[in-house]
């Protein structure tokens, strides 16, 4: 390995850090060799991202990746292997000044594949696009010292390409896919290695004649031989349904798509080694016009996503949203996300893959308590809709839901909005929880900036017995904030992160701690060319005990 030597950044309008060079090869089978260079962070809070710059002569660094203020790691690409680089580091602040370079280290670049931080797991995405897409990562560190990441992203129909990242204890940073060259027009999967205590989202968002969407959905925990999605419509809906495979064998994955009312319908596609293919359901004949939920199996362990689209008064993706699969049924489900009135249309899905009917009953929350109670039959492999704006009970509320079935079933929640004049032009999507918990994560959250983002914690609370909930707000920079708030038994509660004193334009994490099992979600909107909410998504959060 080189010289890990350490030179200060020469003070010029912002003050000096350090910078560190190390190597690391790309992941296998990538075209290119690589280096990754490590500094230590600026102690100012008025930093808003770092300039590497390299180049294969001393003195004579034309090209430059720019990374967050929270990132003091990234990786960079399309080396030659061999071929000694010359590197440094500049600082920039939110008033644009620019500091002078870092004293100029240099290293050997090296094929040689990553190796995974000590003690860290996968986690993996099996959707992202960039290019039309604007796609980010948020990544929070819950412990108490730094952690850095290797992400490889399985392309399309290309190979794959690496990246290597640091993230400050107790902080949440963005990794941006315009920061990734190799990713521009392409569609790919992503495999994220970190320690433990690290957890991420990814959102993905667009813009296109007029129009503003976004979608986003929480890493997969590892790959599975079955996986399988509530959701699905290819008729007023584009859906797609994503599959990858993270290993280099070859495999063929069987999908069933079960119709709403009854009926499933076969086709099976093969998987490439470290590759991603795409479904496009509205191209299956069969499907057009169909509501209906996905079942996938494979025999070798994949991963599977689903987006979905639609079009309005912009024409294409005037929105849509995305969710991870489920790798089993379960017999509970937790919805904490929920709104019924004139602004929303909020719906639960319901898949039954079973050979067999199953009984589910549900209970609706609200801030006031237990609103209503309903038990439905679900016919055997079939999806169930539930318009939750049309029950008696619910008018003009947040709601969530706490399901209980007499057979593994699969649930997910979408919401529309506005409902009132209309017509659609915001929607998200999650997928329930299986397990109350009483501490929880969620990587990604913004208030404020230029598009005037709004984001509420949800905490449902389905048992018999009041919780305490303390949630701590961790940022890009800057301490912690720290609120704690009361959940009734049988209630709903929602904080908006507006109100607990983040400043405008910040995007920052959340760690939950409640003294009773809840479920938790986020929810985070966008305004557009002086529209309300224009987009939006959600995602549950990720348990942390």
């Amino acid at each position: 390995m080189m010289s890990q030597s350490i030179a200060r950044l020469r003070a010029s309008l912002i003050r000096v850090l350090a910078a560190a060079l190390l190597w690391m090869g790309c992941a296998q089978g990538a075209a290119a060799a690589g280096l990754t260079v490590a500094w230590n962070p600026n102690t100012e809070g008025d930093i808003s991202r770092y300039v590497v710059s390299y180049g294969a002569a001393s003195g004579a660094q034309s090209a430059t990746v720019n990374v967050s203020a929270s990132v003091t790691r990234v990786r960079i690409e399309n080396l030659n292997a061999g071929s000694r680089y010359y590197l440094v580091v500049r600082a920039v602040n939110n008033g644009g000044q620019v500091s002078g370079p870092s004293s100029e280290v240099n290293g050997l670049a090296s094929d040689v594949p990553p190796a995974a931080p000590a003690g860290s797991v996968q986690t993996y995405y099996a959707e992202g696009a960039s290019g039309f897409f604007d796609y980010r990562v948020a990544v929070l560190n819950t412990a108490a010292s730094a952690a850095w990441l290797n992400v490889s992203y399985l392309r399309e129909g290309a190979l794959p390409v690496a990246r290597s990242y640091s993230v400050g204890a107790g902080r949440r940073m963005t990794i941006s896919g315009d920061d990734v060259p190799e990713l521009n027009g392409a569609s790919f999967a992503a495999v994220i290695s970190a320690p433990g205590t690290v957890i991420s989202e990814r959102t993905m968002r667009w813009r296109l004649n007029g129009g503003d969407g976004a979608a986003s959905a929480k890493a997969l925990t590892a790959p599975s031989t079955t996986w399988y999605l509530a959701e699905g419509n290819a008729g007023f809906f584009d859906t797609f349904v994503l599959l990858a495979n993270p290993t280099a064998t070859p495999t063929v994955a069987t999908v069933d798509f079960l119709l709403d009312g009854g009926g499933v319908l076969r086709r099976q596609y093969s998987l490439g080694g470290n590759a991603r293919y795409t479904i496009w359901t509205n191209e299956i004949p069969e499907l057009r016009s169909r509501s209906f939920a996905t079942t996938v199996r494979a025999p070798l362990p994949i991963l599977v996503e689903r987006a979905m689209y639609f079009r309005g008064v912009h024409g294409a993706f005037e929105g849509g949203h995305a969710s991870a699969a489920v790798p089993a049924g379960a017999t509970s489900w937790f919805l904490a996300e929920g709104s019924t009135g004139a602004f929303f249309e909020t719906f639960v899905l319901i898949s039954n893959p079973n050979a067999s009917a199953v009984t589910a009953t549900i209970r609706y929350l609200t801030p006031a308590g237990v609103a209503r109670t309903e038990v439905r039959t679900l016919p055997p492999t079939s999806r169930t809709t539930i318009p939750v704006d049309d029950l008696p009970g619910l008018a003009s509320t947040d709601v969530s839901c706490s399901i209980s079935a007499t057979g593994n079933i699969i649930v997910e929640r979408s919401m529309y909005w506005p409902g009132v004049p209309g017509p659609w032009y915001g929607s998200h999507n999650s997928v329930g929880i299986t397990t109350l918990r009483t501490r929880w994560g969620l990587a990604e959250g913004e208030v404020g900036g230029p598009d005037g983002a709004s984001t509420y914690v949800l905490l449902a609370n389905p048992g018999t017995t009041a919780a305490t909930a303390t949630l701590t707000f961790y940022r890009e920079s800057g301490a912690p904030i720290v609120v704690t708030r009361g959940v009734p038994a049988g209630s709903r509660q929602t904080v908006a992160a507006a109100s607990i004193g983040l400043g405008s334009g910040e995007r920052f994490g959340v760690v939950v701690q409640s003294t009773q099992p809840i479920a938790v979600e986020r929810s985070l909107y966008w305004n557009h060319q002086g529209g309300l909410w224009t987009s939006g998504t959600n995602e549950t959060g990720t348990p942390l005990n």
